[in-house]
């Protein structure tokens, strides 16, 4: 096996939502990791939080995904309104739903890395869930995210975040099923 991002092989990989990520990437900054494979992307953690903007390969459509963590007063609204569900509880409980285009937003969310990594990133809280919630969105070729983590850019915590938002980023750019060879010759 090799690790997605850099290619090397090594006992040392790591599935993180879908991505095997072997440990030196795993130390490495997300924000050049994505980079190398052509998404440009700027983030930073503040006062717990990772806030990111990530620019996506151009898509032909305009199309726009928000996800939050489901709450109550969302499963109230699923009475009412159809929400995108992918067919596992795991997901569909804990994520809420609104898209601009029902049917793209099933096939983007029928990737159980994107389902992963939503899932993962969103339901990073506060220790008493007060606060704002996480909020992760895409909009065109825009991948935005406003996520909880636990200590400064860097710390074990924040890296963990990082490393789902990479993943995330590639499985939304289609990188995460490149081949290395394919990357590699794509440089």
């Amino acid at each position: 096996m090799h690790c997605q991002l850099c290619g090397a092989d090594g006992p040392d990989l790591t599935r993180i939502s879908g991505v095997d990520i072997c440990g030196t990437c795993r130390t490495v900054d997300g924000r050049q990791l994505l980079l190398d494979h052509g998404i440009v992307c700027d983030w930073n953690v503040m006062l717990g939080w990772l806030s990111a903007s990530i620019a996506l390969p151009p898509r032909q459509h305009s199309f726009v995904l928000k996800c939050v963590p489901e709450g109550l007063h969302h499963k109230l609204i699923k009475l009412l309104v159809h929400e995108v569900e992918v067919g596992d509880p795991a997901f569909d409980d804990n994520v809420f739903i609104r898209t601009s285009d029902p049917e793209r937003a099933a096939a983007v969310l029928a990737n159980e890395g994107v389902q992963s990594a939503l899932v993962s990133l969103l339901s990073r809280r506060s220790g008493d869930n007060r606060g704002p919630a996480p909020k992760i969105s895409l909009d065109g070729s825009t991948l935005s995210a406003r996520v909880r983590t636990e200590g400064p850019l860097g710390s074990p915590a924040s890296t963990e975040a990082c490393l789902e938002l990479v993943a995330l980023a590639l499985h939304l750019s289609g990188a995460s099923s490149q081949t290395t060879s394919e990357h590699r010759a794509a440089k």
